[in-house]
């Protein structure tokens, strides 16, 4: 990850200024061009990715990589150094993967990281995977049973409102 600087923040931020502005401009183009609703909104939806990933990735400049200082004290008062070199570790979102290097804390390398500031301030997962891709994953696992449910009866045996005509088949 970059290091944090005004510099770099306001490039980012412009960036995503620019991309707000692109995103309008496709508005105004595809009425004055007649496009499809359908057409507008696939490419809103590209352009929104490509706004979250810069928004998140500027988010994650500006938090830093969680230095406190070459030694912290945890709560039960036992200090601990920060170890030389940042370590880095993978996070997975809606908007792509970032690979975020951060300063750990522990006795010495090779030995358990204890303290992972950055981690802990964002409350990120232990896993790679963004709290919402997790969420995503479970509501698929729910909706899947019931999904195959009407691949294995069939979309015509839902119900269908007195004096329907029969679904085609």
């Amino acid at each position: 990850m970059e290091s944090t600087s005004p510099l770099t923040a306001g490039f980012n931020r412009q960036n995503l200024l620019r991309q707000a502005r692109e995103m309008s401009e496709l508005v105004e183009q595809a009425v004055a061009a007649g496009r499809a609703a359908h057409e507008v909104e696939a490419a809103l939806f590209r352009k929104a990715l490509e706004m979250g990933r810069l928004a998140l990735g500027m988010f994650f400049r500006l938090c830093g990589d969680g230095d406190e200082g070459a030694r912290v004290c945890l709560p039960e008062g036992r200090e601990l150094r920060r170890l030389p070199k940042p370590h880095t570790r993978s996070y997975l979102s809606v908007f792509g993967e970032f690979e975020l290097e951060r300063v750990v804390y522990g006795t010495r390398e090779g030995q358990k990281i204890e303290h992972v500031p950055l981690d802990q301030r964002l409350r990120l997962p232990e896993s790679k995977f963004s709290y919402l891709l997790q969420d995503w994953d479970q509501s698929l696992v729910v909706e899947s049973p019931y999904a195959e449910v009407n691949t294995t009866h069939g979309a015509d045996s839902r119900p269908q409102p007195i004096g329907a005509q029969p679904r085609a088949q």
